[in-house]
């Protein structure tokens, strides 16, 4: 059920999310937290918001010892232009698993005093593996700083247990749904981006509640102008968690040895065996669900590139252009494309959309 909260509250909130100054910010969230209703309905919520108060004083310290010169360790990784992936499961199970992806041993010890980074490579692509154990052995600071890499990751691939891995799952679900996180195999009930003019534009219908619910239900929010996209399941629970700071990330299941996939998993997974008797399909997983395809360029002199480049799907034959070199953008004529299973290449505009390891020429 909604949290029904009064306009007051909702004020307060539209005035926290409207301010930029951070201390403003903890002020308006603070008084916010005193109006809310607090009861069964409203206890992931509570803990959101105590989240995000503490989040925010920790960055005002932080930036207060930056100030004086004073240090700390951070738990960020630095993205090398690739997918990041983070890679969760048990310990140690996961980490005999992170090492044969990327060569790379690791302890539990490394795992405690900063994030755990390696390179996944295949057939000219490469992926950025990011450690995130979780388990019991694990502090609990850790594994809160794992969950922020996991949230910051592209994808999720949860390496499930020899045993009781639907246990498993729905512990590592609730954990993650208890810091406000999302994790599932299908697409997010609910997205929300918020945009500068526009009004509320809605992509997709719910079975449960109407357009016009949910705009009136935005406006009560202070929300005027966003871009928000429904399944079919969404409920009016689920938008409110998003407005009060739900993020979703989606997941990809690694099925232990001998196992089959049950109800809920069975959509979006891969077998161990399959990733490395057939690493091909692994990496088609992974495109599927990072939502990228592979695009290969071709020379003048008809040498197809080794490594592809990565586009997000629906992606136009003109934004393959750009990004092989400025003047090909600006100055663009046609293209040839070479699709799977045609025999000769067909000429091309620049809004055709390409697929998953076309070919393409492009001449200017």
């Amino acid at each position: 059920m909604p949290t029904n909260l009064t306009a007051e509250a909702k004020a307060r909130w539209a005035q926290a999310q409207a301010t930029r100054d951070p201390k403003e910010k903890v002020r308006l969230l603070k008084e916010f937290y005193s109006l809310m209703p607090h009861h069964k309905s409203t206890e992931r919520l509570e803990v959101s918001i105590k989240k995000q108060i503490v989040s925010l004083e920790e960055s005002i310290r932080e930036a207060k010892m930056r100030k004086h010169g004073s240090t700390r360790i951070e738990w960020t990784t630095r993205r090398e232009g690739i997918p990041q992936i983070a890679l969760s499961g048990p310990t140690p199970h996961v980490f005999s698993f992170f090492e044969k992806l990327t060569g790379l041993t690791t302890s539990i010890f490394e795992v405690h005093t900063g994030p755990v980074v390696g390179i996944y490579k295949l057939e000219g692509l490469s992926f950025q593996i990011v450690l995130c154990p979780y388990g019991h052995g694990i502090g609990r600071s850790t594994q809160e700083r794992i969950l922020n890499l996991i949230r910051s990751s592209d994808l999720l691939l949860i390496d499930l247990p020899p045993s009781s891995w639907t246990n498993y799952w729905m512990e590592f679900r609730r954990w993650a749904l208890d810091h406000n996180l999302e994790v599932s195999p299908k697409q997010a009930l609910v997205e929300i981006k918020m945009m500068p003019t526009g009004g509320v534009r809605v992509v997709g219908k719910s079975n449960n509640f109407s357009q016009d619910d949910l705009t009136d239900f935005l406006r009560g929010y202070g929300i005027l102008n966003c871009l928000v996209r429904v399944s079919t399941d969404a409920t009016i629970d689920d938008v409110e968690a998003v407005i009060f700071g739900r993020t979703f990330k989606k997941c990809l299941f690694v099925i232990p040895r001998g196992s089959s996939p049950t109800d809920g998993i069975e959509p979006n997974s891969i077998s161990y065996e399959a990733i490395f008797s057939s690493p091909s399909l692994f990496v088609d997983r992974l495109l599927y669900n990072l939502n990228l395809v592979r695009v290969y360029t071709m020379s003048s002199s008809g040498v197809k590139a080794q490594h592809p480049l990565l586009l997000k799907q629906g992606s136009t034959v003109i934004q393959v252009a750009r990004n092989i070199h400025k003047d090909l953008w600006l100055n663009f004529k046609y293209a040839k494309l070479w699709r799977k299973g045609a025999s000769s290449p067909i000429r091309v505009g620049r809004d055709f959309i390409v697929m998953d390891e076309d070919v393409v020429e492009v001449f200017d």
